[in-house]
């Protein structure tokens, strides 16, 4: 039993937490809780392009957390597994943004030249989870069916077993089905399973006639501010 002095210090403290802490994490989602490690956003040349650029602006905003965002042309999830992580394809980007900063762009391509991205980390998924030790990570991949879904996430928890991790899946495309029977096997069989997110069902997202598709402008602005919703709610 509590003496009154401690029972006094123990309920000021259980009220001073409720009172500061828990509404700031109610107001940015359960995912985006704590508020000490970086926020990592995975992805493909979607995440290079202004899609990428917006969502990575609007989470590093409304959360004031430090972000992270790499966006690579032609990557699937087993690009992210390999020992070296290269531009063959058709340019990358890493963005940063500090707690309640400007975003900078770290490293950056236009066009295949078969560097190594994020050489100041090791060139590797390993050494930029070493480095930034996120607390959550947006993976967002599947349109270029170079899949190894259970391999990179298995990769991420061997090294970081609390990171949160969150699937973004592509809008409607002509070969969703195929990439979400995919995903959906893949994620759920895991232990525990990573939260997927549905694009093609979004209102007015996509287009079932083509295999890829690059958002810019308010389209872009758009789909990032629905995917933002879908994380927020993730309880």
């Amino acid at each position: 039993m509590l003496v009154p002095e401690r029972k006094f210090l123990a309920l000021f403290l259980f009220y001073t937490v409720n009172a500061f802490v828990i509404p700031s994490v109610f107001r940015v989602g359960v995912a985006f809780a704590e508020a000490e490690r970086p926020i990592l956003i995975l992805g493909d040349s979607m995440t290079k392009g202004d899609f990428g650029r917006d969502l990575h602006q609007i989470i590093s905003e409304e959360t004031g957390r430090e972000t992270y965002s790499i966006g690579i042309g032609g990557v699937g999830s087993w690009d992210y597994t390999r020992a070296r992580l290269i531009n063959n394809c058709c340019g990358y980007s890493i963005r940063r943004t500090l707690p309640h900063g400007r975003t900078e762009t770290l490293e950056n391509s236009e066009a295949l030249d078969n560097r190594i991205i994020g050489k100041n980390f090791g060139g590797n998924l390993e050494g930029i989870l070493n480095a930034l030790k996120p607390s959550v990570i947006l993976i967002a991949l599947g349109t270029n069916r170079k899949n190894a879904h259970v391999a990179l996430i298995e990769l991420i928890r061997k090294q970081l077993p609390e990171t949160q991790i969150i699937w973004i899946g592509p809008p409607i495309l002509s070969t969703s089905a195929a990439i979400y029977a995919g995903l959906t096997v893949s994620l759920s069989h895991l232990t525990p399973p990573v939260p997927l997110i549905r694009c093609d069902q979004m209102k007015d997202m996509g287009d079932p006639k083509v295999t890829m598709l690059h958002y810019s402008g308010k389209q872009a602005r758009d789909f990032a501010t629905e995917v933002y919703a879908e994380i927020q709610k993730l309880q």
